[in-house]
């Protein structure tokens, strides 16, 4: 019977011939989406002025995804761009009103990231990307106006 089965979900499997009851997923906390903060965010005031253009963070149930563009040395041609892109796994971890993004330990080029949500605004309380650059302030679902 496992074999017909096109969607497990935590509680019920769907398949072609109809419901059968599926065993729970274990419980491993709340994930990316359950904190809602799972889209993509971009930056809207922040502590200090981000390098390049285009900066974005994308998190996705069990990813993070950071990325930028920035102008290519004087020797490539005029029209290059370089695209830089942090991607790592994290963790979620909340404690009291602290809510952490924790990449693992070896994840180069990412710190954890403190934040917190106040209605569609995500206030990055501490961490960094690259070189350290400072995330510190406040990121919105949308893309800000020119």
């Amino acid at each position: 019977m496992k074999k017909l089965m096109s969607f497990v979900g935590p509680l019920m499997a769907v398949t072609t011939l109809g419901l059968i009851e599926a065993e729970a997923a274990p419980d491993r906390g709340p994930t990316g989406n359950d904190a809602g903060i799972r889209g993509v965010w971009y930056p809207y005031r922040t502590e200090q002025k981000l390098p390049g253009e285009g900066w974005k963070i994308e998190i996705s149930e069990n990813n993070l995804a950071i990325s930028y563009t920035r102008a290519v040395p004087a020797k490539r041609p005029a029209d290059s761009i370089d695209i830089v892109r942090f991607q790592v796994p994290f963790a979620y971890n909340a404690e009291r009103r602290e809510h952490r993004i924790v990449p693992p330990k070896d994840a180069m080029g990412v710190t954890p990231l403190a934040f917190h949500l106040e209605g569609d605004r995500l206030i990055i309380d501490d961490g960094a990307v690259g070189d350290g650059v400072s995330l510190r302030g406040e990121w919105r679902r949308s893309r800000p106006k020119d």
